[in-house]
C-alpha cells in the first residue's frame, strides 16, 4: 500500500513538472538576433548615366545601407530590408507582442539644383502595420543628418498580433535613399544615404 502511494506521489510531481514546464516554454517569448536573421532583401534602380544607386544587407551585423545620388540629371532610388519571419507553432489562436530593436542614421544633401534628396525609414510589422519611423527631404541646397553626428538613434516598434496555429509573422526594418533632379536642362549634384541596424526582433507571449 504504501509502495502504491509513493508511486502515486512521485506521478503527481512528475505531472505537475510536466505542465509546468509546458506553460514555461507556452509563455517564453522568442528573440532573434544577428546572425540569426532569416528575412533580407534590397533592389535598386537608376534612370540615367549621371545616377547612381546601392544597396547592402549584412545579416553578420545586422546592418543594412541605401545609398542614392545624382550628378546631372535622372533619379536614382535604393533600398535595403532585414529583420526575421516567425511560424507560431502552438495549437491554438494566441495573442503576441511582435518587437523590432534598431537604430538608423540619415543623410540627405543637395549641392546644386534644382533636385531633391529623401531618406525613408519604415519599420514593417506584418501582417499588422507598417510604421514611417523617418521621411527627411530636402529640395533646397544644403544638409540634413538625422541625428545629427556620426552616431546611430535607437528605437523600439511594437504591435499587438493574434497568431493562428502555422501562421506567420514577419518584422523587419527598411531603408530607402532617393535623389532625383527636377529639371532635365539643368545639372543637379544630390545625395542620400542612409545606415540602419537591427539588433534584435522579438515574439512575447502575453
Amino acid at each position: 500500500m504504501s509502495s502504491i502511494l509513493v508511486l502515486l506521489i512521485i506521478f503527481f510531481f512528475l505531472s505537475m513538472a510536466t505542465v509546468g514546464l509546458m506553460i514555461y516554454l507556452d509563455m517564453r517569448p522568442y528573440a532573434v538576433k544577428p546572425p540569426q536573421l532569416n528575412h533580407l532583401d534590397g533592389s535598386k534602380d537608376v534612370t540615367t548615366a549621371d545616377a547612381t544607386a546601392s544597396h547592402q544587407e549584412d545579416k553578420a551585423t545586422g546592418e543594412i545601407k541605401a545609398d542614392a545620388s545624382v550628378n546631372g540629371s535622372g533619379k536614382a532610388e535604393a533600398s535595403a530590408e532585414l529583420g526575421h519571419e516567425f511560424q507560431f507553432n502552438g495549437k491554438e489562436r494566441k495573442r503576441f507582442n511582435l518587437a523590432i530593436y534598431y537604430g538608423y542614421r540619415a543623410h540627405v544633401q543637395v549641392d546644386e539644383g534644382p533636385a531633391q534628396s529623401r531618406a525613408l525609414i519604415q519599420a514593417v510589422l506584418l501582417p499588422e502595420s507598417t510604421n514611417e519611423v523617418l521621411n527627411e527631404v530636402r529640395s533646397e541646397v544644403g544638409v540634413k543628418d538625422s541625428p545629427e553626428g556620426n552616431d546611430l538613434t535607437f528605437d523600439i516598434q511594437k504591435v499587438p498580433v493574434f497568431l493562428e496555429p502555422k501562421q506567420k509573422c514577419k518584422a523587419f526594418l527598411k531603408v530607402t535613399a532617393y535623389a532625383e533632379s527636377l529639371d532635365e536642362t539643368q545639372k543637379a549634384r544630390c545625395q542620400t544615404g542612409i545606415v540602419g541596424k537591427i539588433t534584435q526582433v522579438r515574439l512575447i507571449p502575453t
